[in-house]
């Protein structure tokens, strides 16, 4: 079984207030071929929503595209190539719909603002 670095030396993570070192190891890296990935931009409010699940990652991400991977049991999202989070998937059924729809208004019809 493999270790994982701490990102936190040990010396510092004593001092942090309530900061509790890992129990289970991280989960491998993005490389599995059986992954499905689509891509999202993040909203005004830091979210995303893939396979009706909604996702915050901080609004401090806006306006970014991010590429999400689709695993058996997780989302790892990830902006080039840097991992910015891995959310655990509440429905571990099938994702059937991999686009985004945009609500576009007709434009054929008139426009509310005067």
């Amino acid at each position: 079984m493999a270790t994982w670095p701490c990102p936190v030396p040990a010396d510092q993570l004593a001092s942090m207030r309530g900061a509790q070192a890992a129990a289970t190891p991280l989960p491998p890296p993005p490389l599995s071929a059986g992954s499905t990935r689509v891509q999202r931009r993040v909203g005004r409010d830091g979210r995303i929503m893939v396979g009706n699940q909604r996702m915050k990652l901080g609004k401090g991400n806006a306006g970014k595209i991010v590429t999400v991977v689709i695993e058996d049991t997780y989302f790892r999202i990830l902006h080039g190539e840097e991992e910015i989070a891995t959310r655990p998937r509440r429905n571990t059924a099938p994702i059937t719909q991999l686009k985004v729809h945009a609500r576009h208004s007709n434009p054929g019809e008139p426009s509310n603002m005067s």
